[in-house]
């Protein structure tokens, strides 16, 4: 396995999480950053066996470094795998912690609530609609690259659908598809960043039946 590479394992034996934890040990710097790339790297497997271990990787980090820079990044993460567990009240209980972390950080906003939004709206969680779009409408200026411009007005499409405004789900509907369609972030040294990609084609296909 090359050096580089020794973070990003997409196997998790007995052996290989060994191997992992006596390299992180020996880390002068940046090991919380390491234990997170490689709790992100079991989380994109998808691997139904794997995000149990994604969750206790994230959690270690918050024991080993509870001041961890990447605290929100982590955050997002456990998100992340509790969507991937069906477990609804964790997946809210970390998208709101991000939430309080960004209310005393504003300059430090992250791409969480596009994400908890298409949650919701997905899940059909009404409970947390007004939550949803008034949190999306204070935070239109920061939705600048395609993909969170989709995500975004995917979120209030499906939304307004399951509240029979079907006029609003329309127009949102479209401007999701839109988004969908660049294929270009309109920034000129990063073209290609941002876009929507595979992950996103059964939420288009969803859309189109709206317009």
């Amino acid at each position: 396995m090359r050096d580089n590479n020794w973070c990003r394992r997409t196997n998790w034996t007995r052996l290989e999480k060994e191997d992992f934890f006596t390299r992180l040990s020996h880390c002068r710097s940046q090991a919380d950053g390491n234990a997170m790339v490689q709790a992100y790297t079991l989380l994109e497997t998808d691997e139904e066996t794997l995000i149990p271990e994604a969750v206790e990787l994230f959690n270690y980090i918050l024991e080993k470094w509870p001041d961890t820079f990447y605290l929100d990044t982590v955050y997002f993460g456990l998100a992340k795998c509790y969507e991937n567990l069906n477990d609804v009240r964790k997946t809210i209980e970390y998208y709101h912690l991000i939430f309080e972390l960004e209310e005393k950080k504003p300059n430090s906003i992250t791409a969480a609530a596009e994400h908890f939004g298409l949650y919701v709206a997905q899940n059909k969680l009404t409970q947390y609609y007004g939550e949803v779009v008034s949190m999306l409408n204070k935070r239109q200026k920061h939705f600048v690259f395609p993909l969170s411009l989709f995500l975004v007005n995917a979120s209030i499409a499906l939304i307004n659908a399951d509240l029979g405004k079907n006029s609003l789900a329309k127009v949102f509907a479209e401007k999701a598809i839109e988004a969908a369609n660049r294929t270009d972030s309109g920034f000129r040294h990063h073209k290609k960043v941002g876009l929507v990609g595979e992950k996103e084609k059964d939420i288009i296909v969803e859309l189109k039946r709206l317009v």
